[in-house]
């Protein structure tokens, strides 16, 4: 032990600073309790400027010991992503001390939206960056009654701050708007925006109480606006309503008196699910059609746009865009396309057919960096190969996909996106959203996407995110033990009235142990209580240390027996 101490003494500290600097805060808490020279160094901005908490071993007693003064003055860049371990209480002891803090990002981590204002408002005058979380009343308890009270209180009523880029995941109730509403005219400073919405919440219980005079003002230095949503919603407008864009409050506060752009934000938030407006200097948005884009004006519509939704209303559009706005699409990064939507006549569009092949091969071939490629509500016919016109056709940057039921209608059509030049790291599977006037006929044919079709999914390079959803053919997941994914997500496979997950998804769990890390299954009649779900996941020795139930009060895991420290379950 002296032959190590006398090493440690002889190394300078520009040294240790450096070989500190790429230690995670586990191992730097047990290289100062093993050498206290080391403890000042590690309060060097050089070493702890940016701190990344491992969400699967984040203790209380680990965060507590090193959000500690001086070291948390230190503190510049914060993440505590999915470390659901620590108590709100530990979680807001600890950045109470991190004055200094310019980023945090604390997305579905335990810290109450109570703790949150009270300390983005009094104890981080320079937080500039803020990803948080709104997603619900935890353990059962009022806990948006407290938050707006922060809000509304008499000592913190008038105080803003500095934030100008904001993330955050909402699950959505007339309460949880209504909380953003009330918090963001404390960021007058707000540049960038993005709410994602992951689904509608039971969280009913706390009333939203009356709007407040505060929120009256527009956001004037707000430039970009972002909304995604995990929620499946139907191609109809009026067939399932959400709180958020109904909100004449929040798009008051964003939009200002813009009625125009309002409203086309409602309509494009509805049909596409994912919309981004630019607000300033000059507005844009990145949902059009087609036929916006080959108006003389039409480079103004989605200028300077990263990433588009576009809707075609026919074939020749196509060749049209792809030659006319080349420079257009050559600098796109993710591309969502969207079949016509009538609204004289209330039905399912048609699927694209042969009609469409050359041109959406000159189309995408104009997209030349493209990253994510998003067809969920681009339905096919099957006179159409979509799996082998892509393969064929995307360039090998790309990354992410998101199918419909019916691009897999065709045999061996997963076996064509294997052969193909890109190498997916992220696979969306979606069926049509089964609402009134939103039925895609081969998405629904009993022999779309059923167990054998899925199976070569085996076949493809291994994925970082595997997403099935509304595959209503699929009555069993037993073919999901040979894909090699890091994060599977399952929602509302089989019947409506019966979850199929049980059938196959402890055999899933042994066979994936090895790369699964996340697990996120959604279904109406998925509840915790089940017997088959609980004699599932008793057959395997895994871990949960991260779980979120939304919808339900059921957590009925005790019985399920010890669990290793590796794995997130999301229900």
């Amino acid at each position: 032990m002296e032959e190590t101490n006398m090493t440690v003494d002889l190394l300078p500290n520009e040294l240790w600073v450096r070989i500190l600097s790429y230690m995670d805060p586990e191992s730097m808490l047990a290289a100062v309790e093993a050498w206290p020279r080391l403890v000042d160094l590690t309060c060097n901005r050089s070493v702890v400027g940016t701190v990344r908490f491992s969400a699967l071993t984040l203790s209380e007693d680990t965060l507590s010991r090193f959000l500690r003064a001086p070291r948390a003055a230190a503190i510049s860049t914060l993440d505590l992503t999915n470390c659901v371990l620590p108590s709100s209480n530990v979680v807001e002891q600890g950045l109470a001390r991190c004055i200094n803090l310019t980023t945090l990002r604390c997305v579905n981590c335990r810290l109450s939206s109570r703790a949150l204002f009270q300390l983005v408002l009094t104890r981080l005058p320079k937080l500039d960056t803020l990803h948080w979380s709104l997603l619900g009343c935890r353990d059962g308890g009022n806990e948006m009654g407290p938050a707006l009270n922060v809000l509304d209180g008499g000592k913190y009523s008038r105080r803003t701050t500095a934030v100008r880029y904001m993330y955050v995941e909402l699950v959505e109730s007339a309460v949880h708007v209504h909380a953003l509403s009330r918090f963001l005219p404390r960021c007058p400073h707000l540049r960038d925006l993005h709410v994602h919405v992951l689904g509608v919440s039971s969280c009913e219980g706390c009333s939203p109480g009356a709007p407040t005079a505060y929120g009256d003002r527009p956001l004037a230095e707000l430039e970009r606006f972002t909304y995604t949503t995990d929620a499946v919603r139907g191609r109809c407008p009026y067939a399932s309503r959400s709180a958020f864009i109904e909100s004449r409050e929040l798009w008051h506060l964003l939009l200002g008196d813009d009625e125009p752009l309002v409203q086309a934000f409602r309509g494009y938030a509805t049909l596409c699910n994912n919309v981004a407006l630019r607000v300033r200097p000059r507005k844009s948005r990145s949902c059009v059609h087609l036929s916006e884009l080959l108006a003389p004006v039409g480079d103004r519509v989605a200028d300077a746009m990263p990433r588009m939704c576009v809707t075609v209303d026919e074939p020749g559009q196509l060749s049209a865009a792809a030659v006319a706005r080349a420079d257009r699409w050559s600098s796109l990064e993710a591309l969502t396309l969207l079949s016509p939507l009538p609204l004289n006549r209330p039905t399912f569009p048609p699927g694209v057919g042969a009609l469409y092949e050359a041109p959406l091969k000159s189309l995408l071939a104009a997209c030349s960096v493209l990253r994510e490629l998003n067809l969920s509500r681009f339905h096919f016919t099957p006179d159409l190969s979509c799996c082998a016109l892509l393969a064929s056709s995307c360039p090998r940057h790309l990354m992410a996909l998101s199918l419909p039921a019916c691009a897999l209608a065709e045999p061996n059509s997963l076996e064509d996106l294997g052969r193909a030049a890109f190498s997916l790291l992220e696979l969306d599977i979606r069926g049509s959203a089964t609402t009134a006037h939103s039925v895609c006929a081969v998405c629904s044919d009993p022999r779309t996407c059923c167990e054998s079709s899925l199976a070569p999914l085996a076949a493809l390079a291994p994925l970082r995110r595997l997403t099935l959803c509304g595959l209503s053919n699929v009555h069993s997941i037993q073919f999901l033990a040979n894909c090699r994914v890091r994060e599977l997500r399952l929602s509302n496979l089989g019947r409506r009235g019966l979850c199929c997950y049980v059938q196959g998804l402890g055999t899933v769990l042994a066979a994936r142990a090895a790369d699964l890390r996340v697990l996120k299954m959604e279904h109406n009649a998925l509840t915790l209580s089940s017997k088959l779900l609980l004699h599932q996941f008793a057959k395997v020795y895994l871990a949960m240390p991260r779980f979120r139930a939304h919808n339900t009060a059921d957590r009925r895991f005790e019985s399920v027996g010890p669990f290793r420290s590796c794995f997130h379950l999301e229900l």
